[in-house]
């Protein structure tokens, strides 16, 4: 009995905010100027480096990637060193 109570219980909270969290608004209309003009350069910036080519972007990606590993692949010295006998 307490079972189905409960479950009825979780679908009218579901069905309450999903009712009532598309009616709470914090004025988001009114805009301050600084942020946009934040938006307004973030746009910007966006357009300006997006590259259409998923494969420039790919190596681009890979070869940083690459460079970081060789930079600290010489100055890793956290690798463990297992004994090689067998435990007794």
């Amino acid at each position: 009995m307490a079972a189905a109570f409960l479950n009825i219980g979780g679908y009218a909270l579901v069905l309450t905010l999903a009712i009532l969290v598309p009616h709470v608004q914090a004025n988001v209309a009114i805009f301050d100027d600084y942020w946009t003009q934040r938006q307004g350069d973030a746009l910007k910036q966006t357009i300006a480096s997006y590259d259409p080519n998923p494969l420039n972007v790919t190596d681009h990606l890979n070869y940083h990637v690459t460079l970081a590993v060789d930079a600290t692949e010489s100055t890793n010295n956290t690798r463990r060193a297992f004994r090689s006998e067998k435990w007794s």
